[in-house]
């Protein structure tokens, strides 16, 4: 195990010096010169107020759109039930137009009479009832 593992770093060591080419070194390093280099910059003061200016401008336009949508909403919402209201009461009318109230005078008071007539005979039962 010991053996292995000193063939692992001397062959390690033996490539720690190994060089590149010239011709490779020298294409390398103009391929990396010709490059374009991103240079950060530091915004300034005048440009943070411009992107302050704009976010501004961005959360007012999303806040007048929000009222829009929410406004709009309630609007058809209080219509619709406006509507929806006025075809209750107009359902409700024509319902009670349509109802036949043809109850006769005669009718009630016979209702009226044979419930009197009732109350006297059970009256009359009970009375019977507790004589026996």
């Amino acid at each position: 195990m010991e053996n292995q593992e000193e063939k692992i770093i001397d062959t390690l060591q033996s490539l720690k010096g190994i060089k590149p080419d010239t011709g490779f070194t020298e294409l390398s390093r103009r391929l990396i010169l010709s490059e374009r280099q991103e240079v950060t910059r530091v915004v300034g003061k005048k440009q943070w107020s411009i992107f302050g200016a704009q976010i501004s401008k961005t959360v007012v336009l999303a806040g007048l759109a929000v009222l829009i949508v929410v406004g709009g909403g309630i609007l058809l919402n209080q219509r619709h039930s406006n509507a929806l209201a006025k075809t209750n009461k107009q359902k409700l009318l024509s319902e009670a137009q349509s109802l036949n109230f043809d109850i006769k005078v005669k009718e009630v008071q016979y209702f009226n009479q044979s419930a009197e007539n009732v109350t006297v005979a059970l009256n009359e039962a009970f009375d019977k009832g507790k004589e026996h």
